[in-house]
C-alpha cells in the first residue's frame, strides 16, 4: 500500500492504482482503512481537484462506509467542507 500511495500521489489519474487500492480495502473490514482512504483522496484532490479517478475512489469509499453504518451526517459534513475548500 505504501508504494501504491506514492504512485497515486505522483499520478492521481492512474486508474489501475486506484482500483488496486479498492481491491485491497474491500478485503479489509476496518473502518480506519476507509478513513485513511478519504484522507488520501482529500490530499490528492487538494493539488489535483479535477482528478476523476480520485473523486470516483472517494465516492466508492463513502458508499462502503454508508453500508457499514458509519455516521452518514458526519461524512456529508466533511465532504461539504472539502468541496468548499477546493472551490
Amino acid at each position: 500500500m505504501k508504494c501504491n500511495k506514492a504512485l497515486v500521489l505522483l499520478s492521481p489519474d492512474f486508474g489501475t492504482a486506484w482500483n488496486s487500492r479498492k481491491l485491497i480495502v474491500s478485503k479489509k473490514t476496518q473502518a480506519s482503512m476507509f478513513t485513511d482512504e478519504l484522507r488520501l483522496s482529500a490530499l490528492v484532490l487538494s493539488y489535483s481537484p479535477k482528478s476523476e479517478q480520485a473523486w470516483s475512489h472517494r465516492r466508492w469509499v463513502i458508499k462502503n462506509m454508508a453500508k457499514n453504518r458509519t455516521t452518514l451526517q458526519e461524512i456529508l459534513r466533511e465532504e461539504s467542507d472539502l468541496v468548499e475548500k477546493i472551490a
